[in-house]
């Protein structure tokens, strides 16, 4: 039934389905919804620059060359790419059309399989009835690299990758998960080698580490006040020490041409609303706050919870990186996975444990920054979102795909 429902109507029950979230059905509804607004997608006036344009332009390119499925291998060599599977797509899907919109159907479908299980892998873990505080938080884990980030496809699906292999290992101890950590680099995006690196590091280093939660900690809060990193001895450490292949791959990021863009007019640029500069600071400072408080007034589980205090230890590892990388050009795109792992963690221990009177005061102060972030996230999804996607159903999209109007471009229209 559930089912004839969302083919009827996906968006209300996608609403149906958040309600009822403890349902044996609820998480393959998200991946099927996800796949759904890959078919839905609109790119409008604003969101014409954005890299899901560059993803359509090159199946249009590769149709129009004619290169055949049997010379994928120079086809891929030729790129320069380290990641497989953006360009596999593309020249598979190539050859049956010149509409890349379908395949952002097939990256919805890839895509919404890693993000429902990563959501439903925290929810499944939740005990009793839910906090409103935990409500918050779950809704802010769903928006941290919620489903409209699609269109930067392969590095945020390698973020719900890498999160998908790593949640099994902090929580279950489940090494073999890991392998989809690292696979992250290959299939999907280099420049997940950093994190992989920082994995292997944790692995390695923890066992000869007697208090390793708090060695991390102290990595973390030291981050926090890090404020830039010298752009040319970073360069040089890379040039010198990374493989050429991510070396090569990487330079455009981390030149000063491109720093220079970033910060003064680029992505970073001064043109922005307060709330669009600062929603995600907003959530990020929330949970620095959490964390804080969390090491200091939770001991005892941390030194007896052994699954709590590797999830722990790594997210204050992972998170003081991202902190630390945040200050080089598209380096703070390190600190979104690991505010997501962090949000993750957070909110299964603040709805399972009693908290004390200073974190249920940071709770209380914390609300007003989680709206924020939960407004404004929303509000970016409708430069991707369309009409098709809140009124229409699968066999509508199938007659609208590469037509759809962007929801951003509606509302403009109609309040200028």
């Amino acid at each position: 039934m559930i089912w004839i429902s969302f083919i009827i109507q996906p968006f209300l029950t996608l609403l149906y389905t958040l309600r009822n979230y403890r349902a044996s059905f609820a998480k393959n509804i998200i991946w099927a919804f996800a796949t759904f607004f890959g078919m839905t997608v609109a790119v409008g006036f604003d969101s014409s620059g954005m890299d899901i344009v560059r993803y359509m332009e090159e199946v249009q390119s590769l149709h129009n060359s004619g290169i055949q499925l049997t010379g994928w291998y120079d086809y891929y060599v030729s790129t320069g790419s380290i990641d497989v599977v953006r360009t596999i797509l593309s020249l598979i899907v190539s050859q049956f059309t010149d509409n890349g919109y379908y395949m952002i159907i097939i990256y919805g479908f890839i895509y919404g399989y890693f993000y429902s299980r990563n959501m439903w892998f925290v929810i499944d873990k939740l005990e009793g009835r839910l906090k409103y505080i935990t409500v918050l938080m779950l809704v802010c884990m769903f928006l941290v690299i919620p489903i409209w980030y699609l269109n930067t496809f392969r590095f945020w699906t390698a973020s719900h990758m890498f999160i998908y292999g790593i949640l099994p290992y902090l929580y279950n101890g489940k090494k073999q998960s890991l392998i989809w950590c690292f696979l992250a680099i290959f299939l999907f995006h280099f420049a997940y080698i950093l994190p992989a690196l920082v994995l292997a590091f944790f692995i390695f280093l923890r066992p000869f580490l007697k208090n390793s939660t708090t060695v991390f900690f102290l990595f973390f809060v030291v981050s926090i006040f890090v404020s830039e990193i010298n752009l040319n001895q970073f360069n040089y450490f890379v040039d010198t020490y990374v493989p050429d292949a991510f070396a090569e791959r990487s330079r455009g990021y981390r030149s000063e041409e491109y720093a220079n863009y970033l910060r003064y007019g680029g992505e970073q640029g001064t043109g922005m609303v307060w709330y669009a500069a600062y929603y995600f600071r907003a959530l990020q400072v929330s949970m620095i706050t959490f964390l804080i408080i969390l090491f200091v007034k939770s001991r005892n589980l941390i030194k007896y919870d052994t699954n709590f205090s590797r999830a722990l230890s790594f997210t204050y590892l992972l998170f003081g990186v991202g902190n630390i990388m945040s200050s080089i050009p598209s380096g703070n795109r390190y600190v979104i996975p690991a505010v997501l792992l962090a949000t993750s963690i957070l909110t299964i221990y603040i709805q399972n444990v009693k908290q004390d009177i200073v974190m249920q005061r940071a709770i209380k102060l914390s609300v007003p920054l989680l709206l924020l972030f939960i407004v404004v996230s929303l509000r970016e999804g409708l430069y991707l979102t369309s009409m098709t996607t809140i009124l229409g159903n699968p066999i509508i999209a199938l007659f609208t795909v590469g037509e759809n109007l962007s929801m951003n471009d509606v509302l403009k229209s109609i309040f200028r």
